[in-house]
């Protein structure tokens, strides 16, 4: 047996292929690291805004909303004719046998004429505090002693409902 001189390559072997890797491309992860810096930075905003608009005994400081049940019957407004500053809207009923409405001198508001146990929302928007004058505007109602007072407060006064009539 003969040894056969086998000529020796000087190249070397080429290198495997590089290996597809499981991780996302570095642009992907880029994105998403920007899209979660952006969402926390979001929520810290939120939360800083909330803590901003809260008052010191843990109210809102933005205005008050009230909605004050107000009952018309003949010749008497009564109910609650009290509440703090901020926006205000009476849920007025008519509890007596004839036809009545509401209406608030210095806005120049008015529910339309009201038949026995017609109900309307008056929205009077956002008050100061202050007297406003409500009566019924209906002919010789005013005259016969169908007038009050709705009463708004001022911040941190107590609200206690009151009648008249």
């Amino acid at each position: 047996m003969t040894l056969t001189e086998q000529p020796v390559s000087t190249q070397r072997p080429s290198a495997p292929p590089p290996a597809e890797s499981s991780l996302p491309p570095r642009w992907f992860l880029g994105l998403l690291l920007g899209a979660t810096a952006l969402g926390v930075a979001g929520l810290v905003s939120v939360v800083g805004l909330a803590i901003l608009l809260k008052d010191d005994d843990g109210g809102s400081a933005a205005a008050a909303s009230s909605a004050l049940a107000i009952e018309l019957s003949e010749f008497k407004i009564g109910g609650q004719l009290t509440a703090p500053a901020g926006d205000v809207t009476l849920a007025v009923t008519n509890v007596g046998s004839m036809a009545h409405n509401l209406a608030v001198r210095e806005l120049g508001a008015a529910t339309p004429d009201l038949g026995a146990s017609g109900t309307s929302d008056l929205s009077l928007g956002t008050l100061s505090p202050g007297v406003y004058e409500i009566y019924c505007n209906i002919a010789g109602h005013l005259e016969s002693g169908m007038v009050n007072t709705l009463t708004i407060t001022g911040e941190g006064e107590a609200a206690a409902p009151t009648a008249r009539g």
